[in-house]
């Protein structure tokens, strides 16, 4: 465990921060349709891209108890 910490900390803890925040998307922009404007992702989901609110709301029809956060 000390060998780890030592080694990999920095990228572990590097890897939580983009994974809780944007992580490697920067544009702005759907991933379902492409349209721009309020972006929000599944906290529950695999996917970790963002979509409009349409697009949420299409995606969770059979999912309405996964937590949606608004980035």
């Amino acid at each position: 465990m000390h060998q780890w910490a030592r080694d990999s900390v920095d990228e572990w803890l590097a890897e939580l921060l983009r994974h809780e925040g944007r992580g490697y998307f920067v544009e702005s922009t759907c991933s379902g349709c492409g349209n721009e404007g309020t972006l929000h992702r599944c906290d529950d989901c695999w996917d970790l891209h963002f979509y409009c609110e349409d697009c949420t709301k299409r995606r969770h029809t059979n999912s309405p108890f996964h937590r949606i956060k608004v980035r």
